[in-house]
């Protein structure tokens, strides 16, 4: 009777955050997917699947064993079930204030809106070759501090994959911002942006196909530098994104291939690993990381906070931040707190990193039930205004590129800590370069803002 009650309660409050998350962006279809479509599938995958197995009993993965307590487990759905009704509740609020008429409609325009480039195409691409040259020295400089190339030492030379992994995150000894700002931040903008000009160019197509190719092989290897899977799965997504804002008719032909890839190199990747029968299941291999892993971390935080550590009360936040909430200590973040509280043995032995949570883990670490109310509001505020930036500002590949910016953040912060909302100093300095870019190279003909024609219903 019970199980029939938690499945009836799941249906119920996936069906109206489908509702919210539909009316918010204005169309769940694939092939129309926005920051807020990808939210909610984002939110669907790595956060709902997951839970509602845990919820329904199943407990068989190693990170779910560590919980068992079903006060803890509950009251996580609980958390749960309020970021998925709330937060696309919020972000309707929040679009109903910045931005007029449907969004459906507003996005459809915007997809079918000429790109804006021929002014620009020329300078654009003399910044993009420098660019991508000191880019490409920057890359250098990353494996030679790592001390080699992650990829080829582990799959190639069969080399301990743990502890490169933490010598390329979190021992890293070179310059931070070298490696965070200008090589993993810049560089697949950099990409995006070429592949755009390829796209929707002509007369310097020739060109742009040799410096595309370029950037998406290093890329390629930038992306693994850690050993990491999402992220280089993560960079090819974002072409089908791009393919959708150019109004692309054959959009799920493009969705299969990079299904394809992905599977193929997912399986290789696993294999090679030595998962073998168990890389279908649930409990290990890609389908436990997925859908296990990921939602696992939050129920961790429940039970770590305060029972095991007392809330951080704002120690997460940076420096500044902290102070003014009065906190004595800053840059403290929960995924580490709750590794070493529950890894205690990896972490003794240098290979263990973080785990990072749903956003709200972060929250409910520092505050409480108090920061699990109040965070999904932040959240749904800034993933609105970058929707109706994007809606509002002129279609042209430069403001292409910094909403795929904006959306790599948002997306990738949902699963990563709360602080990133509140500050991201990468991604504001990104924003500035590229904003300071689309200001150079128009000469002085500088419009920031384009009001796109609303068609009646």
């Amino acid at each position: 009777m019970i199980k029939v009650v938690y499945v009836l309660f799941s249906i119920c409050v996936m069906g109206l955050s489908a509702f919210l998350f539909h009316r918010a962006a204005g169309s769940l279809s694939l092939k129309k997917l926005n920051i807020v479509s990808f939210t909610f599938y984002n939110l669907l995958v790595f956060t709902y699947v997951g839970a509602f197995a845990i919820l329904m009993g199943f407990r068989d993965h190693y990170l779910v064993k560590k919980i068992q307590d079903d006060s803890i487990i509950i009251k996580t759905c609980w958390m749960i079930a309020y970021v998925l009704i709330m937060l696309p509740l919020a972000i309707n609020l929040f679009e109903r204030l910045f931005l007029k008429g449907s969004v459906r409609k507003r996005f459809q325009d915007y997809c079918l809106a000429a790109v804006e480039y021929k002014d620009t195409e020329r300078n654009v691409l003399i910044f993009t070759i420098v660019a991508l040259l000191i880019c490409a020295l920057g890359t250098v400089y990353l494996f030679y501090q790592i001390g080699t190339v992650p990829i080829f030492a582990v799959y190639l030379q069969g080399e301990d994959g743990d502890m490169i992994r933490q010598e390329a995150s979190r021992n890293f000894q070179g310059n931070t911002y070298i490696k965070n700002i200008l090589v993993l931040g810049i560089t697949p903008l950099l990409s995006y942006l070429s592949y755009i000009y390829l796209r929707v160019g002509r007369r310097r197509r020739r060109i742009w196909i040799p410096v595309f190719g370029f950037s998406f092989l290093l890329c390629c290897l930038i992306k693994t530098y850690d050993l990491e899977k999402a992220p280089v799965l993560y960079y090819l997504f974002y072409f089908y994104l791009i393919e959708i804002v150019l109004n692309n008719r054959k959009l799920m032909k493009i969705l299969y291939f990079i299904i394809g890839t992905v599977v193929c190199l997912v399986v290789i990747m696993y294999v090679s690993a030595g998962y073998g029968e168990s890389f279908l299941t649930i409990s290990s291999g890609p389908g436990g990381r997925i859908f296990m892993t990921q939602v696992a971390t939050l129920f961790l935080h429940v039970k770590a906070f305060p029972k095991m550590h007392a809330y951080l009360n704002g120690a997460s936040l940076p420096t500044a931040l902290a102070k003014l909430v009065g906190s004595s200590d800053s840059w403290i973040r929960s995924g580490r707190i709750v590794m070493e509280l529950f890894n205690k043995e990896a972490v003794k032995q240098g290979i263990a990193g973080v785990m990072n949570a749903l956003f709200i883990g972060e929250a409910y670490a520092n505050w409480g039930i108090a920061g699990t109310l109040i965070s999904p509001w932040v959240v749904a505020a800034t993933i609105a205004i970058t929707l109706v930036l994007q809606l509002r500002l002129p279609k042209t590949p430069i403001n292409m590129v910094i909403n795929i910016a904006l959306v790599s953040s948002l997306t990738g912060a949902l699963q990563g800590g709360f602080v990133d909302y509140l500050y991201n100093v990468s991604l504001i300095l990104i924003l500035l370069l590229f904003w300071g870019i689309s200001v150079l190279v128009r000469r002085g003909k500088i419009r920031i803002y384009h009001q796109l024609p609303i068609k009646e219903e």
